[in-house]
């Protein structure tokens, strides 16, 4: 990628081989593939690795809540160690909860915005 001309915002992806002519596979950021990269595809690029990342982050605690109830229920821990641990649990579940809560209150409240 180059810079074009004083125009830091504009972005044009040239072909390794051939400079004179537009390379046919665009860059992943080009979105509209007119081999440029603009600021606002850079933008919109960040944004969707932001929500994914979250979207993660979201499942990986829900499913770390769902593995430890299991667990949980199970007889591989006995009932006084359990017990003994409960106030820990709690919290880890508040968090876990609270995670994917957000994740999902933001989602919706940027669906709308």
């Amino acid at each position: 990628m180059k810079p074009l001309g004083k125009n830091s915002s504009e972005l044009v992806v040239m072909d390794n081989n051939n400079e004179n002519n537009m390379s046919t596979n665009f860059h992943p950021d080009d979105l509209d593939q007119d081999g440029k990269v603009t600021r606002n595809e850079l933008e919109a690029r960040s944004k969707l690795e932001r929500s994914t990342a979250q979207m993660k982050i979201a499942i990986a605690a829900l499913t770390a809540m769902v593995t430890t109830m299991a667990v949980l229920l199970t007889p591989l821990i006995s009932d006084e160690r359990i017990r003994s641990l409960s106030s820990v649990f709690d919290m880890y579940f508040l968090a876990c909860a609270s995670i994917v809560g957000a994740y999902m209150g933001f989602s919706a409240w940027m669906t709308k915005r």
